[in-house]
């Protein structure tokens, strides 16, 4: 072998922007997420620290598949608020105490880590999500908004997707508002803890998909039993939708 014949092999590494925040106020939401991977059988093999966010978690399914996520995770509550309607739900979008700017929402090319963008009702015990790519980047203290209804719906059938028109920002002076926003209606999804897994073999499928094609994912995915091997699931649901394993 001559040296033309060696060449230097490069690849572009993942990454994101990491925020300081109140390991006080976060250890509860990532404590909530690591019980509800185990729930399933899955085993952490890594997770960040509380106060440094996105959480990064590692772990190996029951079926031994290791997947990395990215957890961009806030509390949900139904706190009254003035001028809001008293049945509404919501999670505030902020890291730190900075609300001027905006959070970068990192999603891997490749597939090899799953991002999750998600409010988790720690009283209730149910989480609500929304697409990572339709919110990046996502101004600091937007609040994603939600009804009693829809986590009615979650506690009585563990999981469930639904609709929710998105509005053009009150201000203009705010970076993510200079780009392009999407506009388009949003589907949101909600579970109870047990359910967070399939969140993220939701997302591994529907990255990148039109609304519409994610809320099919997601009703079927409802169709599916919850305490079936998450293996099990992701290669039924890809081979009901018609999609390759090697697609996701």
């Amino acid at each position: 072998m001559t040296g033309d014949d060696v060449s230097i092999g490069e690849a572009s590494a993942f990454s994101w922007k990491v925020y300081s925040v109140s390991a006080h106020d976060k250890a509860p939401l990532l404590a909530f997420i690591r019980e509800a991977f185990e729930m399933r059988g899955c085993v952490i093999r890594h997770i960040s620290a509380a106060n440094r966010a996105p959480f990064h978690i590692v772990l190996d399914m029951p079926g031994g598949e290791r997947v990395g996520v990215l957890a961009y995770a806030f509390l949900a509550n139904s706190r009254p608020t003035r001028n809001r309607p008293p049945d509404e739900h919501r999670f505030q979008i902020k890291y730190g105490g900075d609300l001027s700017g905006v959070i970068d929402v990192a999603v891997d090319p490749f597939g090899v880590t799953t991002t999750i963008f998600v409010g988790i009702d720690l009283e209730r015990g149910v989480f609500v999500a929304a697409d990572p790519l339709m919110n990046n980047p996502s101004p600091m203290s937007r609040s994603v908004e939600f009804k009693t209804e829809n986590v009615d719906r979650i506690l009585a059938n563990g999981w469930c997707a639904w609709e929710r028109d998105r509005h053009e920002a009150r201000t203009m002076t705010r970076r993510a508002f200079e780009l392009l926003p999407d506009m388009r209606t949003e589907v949101l999804v909600g579970g109870r803890q047990e359910r967070l897994l399939d969140l993220v073999l939701l997302e591994r499928i529907a990255r990148g998909l039109d609304p519409g094609e994610r809320h099919l994912i997601a009703d079927k995915l409802r169709e599916l039993p919850s305490e079936a091997p998450a293996g099990k699931i992701s290669h039924k649901l890809l081979d009901e939708l018609s999609i390759a394993p090697e697609a996701v």
